[in-house]
């Protein structure tokens, strides 16, 4: 859950949420978090990453696990890495959508308090 912001928390210096006189504040919020979504799933995989990944997993799928022999462990690890990284791109996107909800939910008071740097894997 989106928490609020203390006196002691900073947000990462990539990441600044939108001034709080800003018109358009929900939409404007809602933008950046889409932005830092965005920014975090390419820092870990960018798009050249993604589509080898999604090529590979297809030859994989293809093939099948049953017609995988001892000898090719390699590509059983390969399928749990191409797993892993897709399994961290969904975490940030449910991060970015709960976050979202939360801007959504909150009334136009509480929006300049929303902490849009918590929440992210």
């Amino acid at each position: 859950m989106v928490q609020r912001v203390t006196p002691t928390g900073t947000a990462p210096a990539r990441f600044a949420p939108p001034e709080a006189s800003q018109p358009n504040l929900r939409a404007a919020m809602g933008a950046r978090v889409k932005e830092e979504a965005g920014r975090r799933i390419l820092a870990l995989a960018p798009d050249w990453k993604q589509r080898n990944a999604t090529a590979r997993a297809v030859e994989l799928i293809l093939k099948g696990e049953s017609a995988w022999t001892p000898d090719e462990a390699a590509e059983a690890a390969e399928a749990a890495a191409i797993d892993a990284l897709w399994n961290h791109v969904k975490s940030v996107r449910d991060a970015s959508d709960a976050i979202e909800r939360a801007i959504n939910e909150a009334g136009d008071d509480d929006l300049p308090g929303l902490d849009l740097t918590a929440g992210w894997p």
